[in-house]
């Protein structure tokens, strides 16, 4: 019998499969997708990420950090699932897209009554300072398109009060969430005017590579249950409608 006993092990550690690495989920404060209000994690990729971890019988806690961070995060670690993203050629190869979730539109804004004009994206390159934040994908679109009159700050909320000083005469950011973001400076959609819109991407979550093949087929299968279910499409009305219960 103790002969046996090696030949046992080895053969149900054949037959068993082995524990799936514990998925890492990050995020950022970014309205209206991702943002904490009260304590508590709010927003439609928010929304749409429990929903799936519901129907999956999982409970992994959503961790929020700066971006540059939690894109590093993705970029170089396995089993990592990252949110709320626009999927871009050169992201193309660094995640397993989940999506799209939404869309929006980036728009170059400036303060209410500055005279700035922008009928193209060569006009911007003219401005004396354009706020981005660090690794940001407008960041990064500017960047490798030559920029040279970046301003680059630690979020979203520093790159505002720069513009509102004086230190920078326009903003790239997205549309939706840029009310939301004023309110944070107290300050509203009436002391800003959009310039120029840029482009409109979509926007998912994404599984960094290396990450369990089964782990990402269980998500995208669950995603498009919500979807066929218009589960995705209800909350994304509600959220670009104004101010849902859950907001």
């Amino acid at each position: 019998m103790k002969r046996l006993l090696p030949l046992l092990l080895a053969l149900w550690c054949a037959l068993v499969p082995a524990q799936a690495k514990a998925l890492t989920i990050l995020t950022e404060e970014d309205a209206p997708y991702n943002f904490t209000r009260d304590g508590v994690l709010a927003g439609l990729s928010v929304e749409i990420v429990h929903e799936v971890m519901r129907r999956l019988k999982v409970s992994i806690p959503i961790q929020v950090m700066p971006w540059a961070r939690a894109y590093h995060l993705g970029q170089t670690h396995p089993d990592v699932l990252l949110f709320t993203l626009a999927r871009t050629p050169e992201r193309e190869e660094f995640f397993s897209w989940l999506g799209p979730i939404t869309t929006n539109k980036w728009v170059f804004f400036a303060r209410r009554g500055s005279g700035i004009t922008i009928t193209s994206l060569d006009d911007t390159r003219k401005l004396r300072s354009i706020g981005v934040y660090r690794q940001d994908v407008r960041h990064v679109f500017l960047r490798d398109q030559g920029f040279t009159n970046l301003d680059v700050a630690v979020d979203t909320i520093q790159t505002l009060k720069q513009l509102f000083a004086g230190r920078v005469d326009a903003l790239l950011l997205n549309d939706e969430g840029m009310a939301s973001h004023l309110a944070v400076v107290n300050r509203t959609m009436a002391d800003v005017e959009a310039l120029y819109t840029v482009k409109t991407v979509d926007l998912y979550a994404g599984f960094s590579r290396g990450t369990d093949p089964a782990t990402v087929a269980q998500w995208t299968r669950v995603f498009g249950d919500l979807e066929r279910e218009g589960f995705v499409a209800a909350r994304r009305k509600a959220w670009h409608s104004g101010s849902p219960d859950q907001k």
